[in-house]
């Protein structure tokens, strides 16, 4: 099962109502804002015939159990008293069992990680530098000039609600319009900045999101997570399992003089988690679209991810990191300045021993797959064919331990009537046995598949996964049987 703080927004016909659930139970929840609608945008049939009562629009949260791999049902009763959250929290403090977080003058946060007496200082600094490589590779300019945003006014907010608390942080930071603007040490450009940091009540993770508006060219910004944890190596994950990197080449101290074509720096990728740990405890970043990353410090303790990159040519040649000839065509793209607004998001997770026993790639996997909420309203803005099938209120697929492997992938099968589920060991050298999902359905016809769906001689028990070695991934077809 799971259960987090859910935000939706529900359509209804009334000024008050109460949420329940299959047992008539009340639900308590907390209005967030409510708006009124004009009956129009619910359903043109309501106008023609004349009736012109408004609707209401409530955005709302609550907390509330969801079966595994399922779904489950409530019921809005209109113009009924509603078991509604009062705001216990209040000052600039955010906090919940696991955190502790406090808004620095400079607009950088100080953590204190609770369970295990941690503290992380001027988290969320961003950094801002040159960016005078192509869409190939990175290179700074000859003329280096970083600027940082403790270096700039910022104003902040608070916003303490039933389930969750909220700090947004705003600021503008002047930097350099263009590299000749950066070696004169100008600034006519500017990047504005949203930092809106979430924490839920009952949520080991701090959700982050940034809103940017980019006025300048060739650069990059990244923001910077300081740990208490140096480090010779970096973990983060891949396609199907995890993969440790140093944190410093020891080639590039000389790697001009080797003939070395490109300076080996140590920018990786990844794909929804990177993390520094000390083997008794570590911070996580999980990343929805941010893909690259270093670790940078004397001590290399901070981590580093990049949040935009502004280039404007394809290759380019002469770069201080890759001298010589362009990679590539030598062709303008000034849309890779990347000009304008755009958002990302990212969470923290503190977590103890490592990434493996704390279950970081699944906390990650949940973090990048939300709760998904519908309303059902008796209108239609369009009118669609009633469904030959019904559905039951509440429904629960399949359910997976969360130590075991992590789920990859469950999809209809391509060429028949059956499912697919993926799953892989995130392990860089330990074997994992014993994988398997329950259900309250019977499974049957559980097939080993190869990537393609075509079998493999390959003997699994029902619901079981076998034994997978690091890294491995393993696909299963099945069907289900619903009672």
């Amino acid at each position: 099962p799971r259960q987090e703080v859910i935000n939706t927004s529900i359509r209804i016909r009334a000024q008050s109502f109460a949420l329940r659930d299959e047992a008539g139970q009340s639900i308590p929840y907390f209005v967030r804002a409510k708006r009124e609608i004009d009956p129009g945008l619910v359903d043109r049939q309501i106008v023609h015939y004349g009736n012109y009562e408004p609707f209401m629009e409530y955005d709302i949260q609550l907390c509330h159990p969801l079966p595994a791999m399922g779904y489950c049902t409530l019921h809005i009763e209109g113009n009924q008293p509603g078991l509604e959250q009062p705001v216990t929290a209040s000052g600039e403090l955010l906090e919940n069992d696991f955190y502790r977080i406090a808004l620095n003058d400079n607009g950088t946060l100080q953590i204190q990680d609770k369970l295990r007496g941690t503290k992380f200082d001027q988290v969320l600094t961003l950094e801002e530098g040159s960016d005078d490589g192509d869409e190939y590779d990175y290179s700074p300019s000859r003329d280096e000039w970083l600027r940082y945003s403790t270096e700039f006014a910022v104003t902040r907010e608070v916003t303490h609600q039933a389930w969750q608390s909220i700090a947004t942080l705003k600021l503008r930071m002047a930097v350099p319009a263009n590299l000749a603007e950066r070696a004169n040490r100008q600034c006519s450009g500017h990047l504005d900045v949203t930092c809106r940091i979430t924490l839920a009540h009952q949520s080991p993770r701090i959700d982050i999101e940034l809103a940017l508006d980019n006025q300048a060219d060739d650069h990059r910004v990244r923001v910077l997570i300081p740990t208490p944890f140096p480090s010779d190596t970096v973990v983060s994950d891949n396609q199907f399992g995890c993969i440790t990197r140093p944190t410093r080449d020891s080639a590039m101290a000389n790697w001009e003089a080797e003939g070395w074509k490109e300076a080996p720096i140590a920018v990786w990728q990844l794909m929804n988690f990177v993390a520094l740990q000390d083997g008794k405890q570590g911070l996580a970043v999980l990343s929805d679209g941010l893909r690259e990353f270093e670790v940078i410090g004397e001590q290399c303790d901070t981590l580093a991810l990049t949040l935009l990159r502004g280039v404007g040519v394809l290759g380019k040649e002469e770069l201080l990191l890759r001298p010589g000839r362009p990679s590539g065509i030598k062709l303008p793209t000034p849309d890779s300045q990347v000009r304008g607004k755009l958002s990302c998001r990212f969470s923290l997770l503190a977590f103890a021993g490592d990434h493996l026993s704390a279950n970081v790639m699944q906390a990650a996997r949940s973090y990048l797959t939300p709760v998904r909420c519908y309303n059902k309203i008796p209108f239609d803005a369009m009118k669609l064919n009633k469904a030959s099938f019904t559905t039951p209120r509440h429904f629960s697929l399949l359910t997976m331990d969360p130590s075991g492997p992590v789920l990859s992938a469950l999809k209809k099968a391509e060429d028949e009537a059956a499912l697919v589920i993926r799953v892989y060991n995130p392990s860089e050298q330990a074997v994992l046995e014993g994988g398997k999902v329950t259900s309250q359905h019977s499974l049957s016809d559980w097939q080993a598949v190869r990537m393609d769906e075509q079998p493999l001689p390959l003997a699994l028990a029902a619901g079981e996964f076998g034994e997978l070695a690091p890294c491995q991934s393993r696909s299963v077809r099945f069907r289900l049987a619903r009672r």
